[in-house]
């Protein structure tokens, strides 16, 4: 749903900032009538330099903008405007060309769908979640160089404290209709591993409020989550604790300039557990070629010294429509029992409570 409000909204503006993005998303974001079948993808490649707390490493790394990756998508009209569908999406490394997940082909997403523009769409698989949409973020929560995606996590505060994956696995999701300007998404999700705790993992509901006028245009999202961490999908201290997540954005798109800001709270349920409060500003704009983006997040919680501020400033030159060369600065200034990153990947030095962070990312990308 996030992307195909990208889709309208980049059509109004040819020359904004969210229709340069629309080569990146996969064709299912974007929908069209008839039978189809494509394969498409992101090939991403950068030269990154990482200094925490006075360790350095240089490296050549994979989807410093978009994540690199091989799809196939395909559609069949059933009529009366009803489209079945499929999404497969693998992730890899474009440096060396290993799997984004070890042991996991389609680790970024695999749908069956059933869509109609009178009653909306129904997806099962693994998918994003229903949480802030990734729009709300100029680097679209990037997992490599987005100090958002990196400071909205939990594993920092405390037993079976958990958050909303980037991608649920076993979920149902329903996505609406827009509705004088609203529009929304439900998501519930089973652990894989039901052993321990309640069989549910994740349940999720999204509210989009876009008002459909031309010109200028505004966004207000909110969002609540509910989540258990999974056995079965890896580290979990506790998969009887459930934490609850609240999420409210704005989005105001001027064309060739798009600014936004979001707030999310961390709320895991265990007593003696630490709360999470996640702030950002950002802001993107075009010149030309050149698409300026620039992003400041804070995150406090409710241990004392756990906070820290992220900035990230980039600009992609866009050799064409598909291809870009990029530039990324980020700075991260944690507080004495803090330890947040950027980049993170192989090799990396490991996050120190209390520490400066700063990173330079040089790359190119095609997206096809």
């Amino acid at each position: 749903m996030a992307a195909a409000l990208l889709f309208a909204h980049g059509m109004a503006h040819a020359d904004g900032v969210f229709q340069d993005l629309l080569p990146g998303f996969n064709p299912g974001t974007f929908p069209r009538g008839g039978s189809m079948f494509t394969i498409y993808g992101s090939v991403d490649e950068y030269f990154d330099h990482l200094n925490s707390g006075g360790q350095s490493v240089n490296r050549i790394l994979s989807g410093g903008t978009w994540t690199s990756k091989l799809g196939f998508y395909g559609q069949e009209d059933l009529g009366g405007g009803t489209i079945a569908a499929f999404d497969l999406e693998a992730g890899f490394n474009a440096n060396d060309g290993t799997f984004g997940q070890t042991g996991t082909l389609f680790n970024r997403q695999s749908t069956v769908s059933l869509s109609n523009p009178a009653w909306g769409t129904l997806s099962l698989g693994k998918q994003f979640g229903a949480e802030l949409q990734m729009f709300v973020d100029p680097f679209l929560l990037n997992a490599k160089i987005s100090p958002l995606a990196y400071f909205s996590v939990a594993s920092d505060l405390g037993k079976g404290a958990s958050y909303v994956e980037a991608r649920v696995n076993n979920s149902a999701m329903y996505s609406s209709p827009t509705f004088a300007g609203f529009s929304t998404q439900l998501l519930y999700a089973l652990k894989s591993d039901q052993s321990q705790g309640p069989a549910t993992q994740n349940r999720g509901l999204n509210v989009t409020y876009h008002p459909l006028t031309g010109g200028q245009n505004l966004y207000l999202v909110g969002s609540y989550n509910q989540t258990w961490c999974d056995p079965g999908a890896g580290t979990c201290t506790d998969p009887t604790v459930r934490t609850d997540e609240y999420g409210a954005a704005m989005v105001y798109d001027m064309g060739r300039y798009v600014f936004s800001g979001s707030y999310q709270l961390i709320d895991p349920k265990e007593g003696g557990d630490y709360l999470a409060s996640v702030y950002s500003l950002g802001a993107a704009a075009t010149f030309g070629r050149n698409l300026v983006r620039a992003s400041v997040v804070y995150r406090h919680t409710t241990q004392d010294g756990n906070h820290a501020t992220g900035a990230t400033l980039g600009e992609d030159y866009f050799l064409s429509k598909r291809t870009a060369l990029y530039v990324r600065g980020s700075l991260i200034k944690n507080g004495p029992q803090s330890a947040m990153t950027i980049d993170y990947a192989a090799g990396s030095p490991v996050p120190k409570p209390g520490v400066t962070v700063t990173d330079l990312a040089v790359g190119i990308y095609h997206n096809f």
